[in-house]
């Protein structure tokens, strides 16, 4: 766990305690907003162009902490790469569904079935990815949407 607490503080060295607190607190609140199972933020290292799931409320497991992609790959490099949200729910036919969930890192290793992703920008650039996240069906409606990108200035204001 230590070695956790290490890249996190490569990652973000000025980040003090009680923002990483305030954080957790935010995305406990968003679970519990949205009924989601899972929220999660996932940032860039810089250093080596890989994206990593920081905090995350919901957890079954801590393998999300040995997640690391590429810029453009897994759900969170697919909505920097793009900069716009993504919503993977159960409007899609069961096998893209299927293929999805499996193409993306932390919904097979968090058993999501579906996921609502939104970009957060620091300095005009997209270096965060906000996520919440299901076990069960969901669809997930525009008010969700709103809602999460509503608390994307929260975010923003921490992790300035």
């Amino acid at each position: 766990m230590a070695w956790w607490n290490e890249v996190r503080q490569m990652i973000y060295p000025s980040m003090e305690e009680n923002v990483d607190q305030e954080i957790q607190q935010e995305l406990d609140s968003l679970c519990k907003i949205t009924t989601s199972d899972f929220s999660g933020l996932a940032w860039i290292d810089l250093q080596d162009s890989r994206i990593r799931w920081l905090y995350v409320s919901g957890n079954t497991n801590e393998r999300y902490k040995r997640l690391a992609q590429k810029l453009g790959r897994g759900l969170a490099g697919l909505v920097m790469k793009l900069g716009r949200p993504i919503i993977i729910d159960a409007v899609m036919n069961e096998k893209e569904l299927s293929r999805l969930q499996h193409d993306y890192p932390i919904m097979l290793v968090e058993h999501l079935h579906t996921a609502l992703a939104v970009p957060i920008k620091l300095q005009d650039e997209t270096r965060a990815v906000l996520l919440i996240g299901n076990r069960s069906d969901r669809y997930y409606e525009d008010n969700d949407l709103h809602l999460v990108s509503n608390l994307i200035d929260r975010f923003e204001q921490l992790l300035q």
